[in-house]
């Protein structure tokens, strides 16, 4: 007779004559190493079904001063009490956690970026069509002499082409909100304080030094002014055809007198034609 008894990962192979006499597997079968096994046996050249090891070798008692365990299938372990908060589990848990959340936030990022490459885009094709209508507006010049740096400055920091001045466009889209808004701003003559510039009422030396260091100014009536445009835009929006556009925008430079710029709060498209274009100007009072 050939027994055969799979122990672990690796097969024992003995033989042995049915009774007593098996050593090997009545051991295997005390330590609690085979459980359930079913043995096989060698008769006329054909295998056939036996007896069970735990039915021939019956378990020995259990005692709390000689406790043996039995080896149990992994899908009938019963755990004598909760480990969901034992250390491991913590870490794993957290980790799964993190593995959510980082998906989550990582699938936001992805979607945001889609938005913003969107709106570049839209800001991209309304400004190249502003600069195209800046070149028919008539230009009122002077020819003053300066010094070679202030002209290199100007060269430099002032004065920019269509792609310098729609990236700055696209760069200051959130308007009040980017430095870099601000830092255009400081060496350009803007929409909203060109008028301190003219006419004898005001002192030009003043309205200069004004212009080079800007302070920000924060009244109640200006948040509430800030807080409520959104609001009043989409009202706005609501008010339009709806094969009309709105595209909200930032600085825009004037490259034939580039120390010249504005910042809408949107401009409103209402045609195909380059010319079909309003500015928006939201005043909360």
């Amino acid at each position: 007779m050939e027994k055969i008894i799979k122990y672990g990962f690796q097969p024992i192979s003995n033989t042995r004559i049915r009774g007593q006499n098996d050593i090997k597997g009545k051991k295997l079968h005390e330590s609690g190493h085979v459980f359930d096994v079913a043995e096989k046996k060698l008769l006329n050249g054909l295998y056939e079904k036996g007896v069970k090891i735990c039915e021939l070798f019956p378990p020995p008692l259990y005692t709390d001063k000689d406790p043996k365990v039995v080896s149990q299938k992994l899908e009938s372990l019963v755990f004598p009490e909760d480990i969901s908060e034992c250390p491991l589990c913590t870490i794993i848990n957290l980790e799964k956690r993190h593995e959510s959340e980082i998906i989550a936030a990582e699938s936001l990022v992805a979607l945001v970026k889609v938005i913003e490459r969107e709106v570049e885009r839209k800001v991209n094709k309304v400004i190249q069509e502003v600069l195209q209508l800046q070149l028919l507006n008539e230009i009122y010049s002077e020819e003053n002499l300066v010094a070679n740096d202030v002209y290199e400055f100007y060269l430099e920091e002032v004065c920019c082409d269509n792609t310098k001045a729609i990236n700055i466009c696209i760069q200051t889209i959130h308007q009040s909100k980017t430095d870099e808004w601000d830092k255009q701003r400081i060496f350009r003559i803007t929409a909203s304080n060109g008028h301190k510039l003219k006419g004898d009422r005001f002192d030009i030396k003043k309205a200069i030094t004004n212009l080079l260091t800007p302070s920000k100014v924060g009244t109640q009536t200006m948040a509430y002014g800030k807080k409520m445009e959104s609001v009043a835009l989409k009202e706005y929006k609501k008010l339009m055809e709806q094969n009309f556009e709105i595209v909200q925008v930032g600085l825009v430079v004037n490259i034939n007198q580039p120390w010249l710029c504005c910042s809408p709060d949107a401009i409103l498209i209402y045609g195909s034609a380059v010319w079909r274009k309003k500015v928006v100007e939201i005043k909360c009072p």
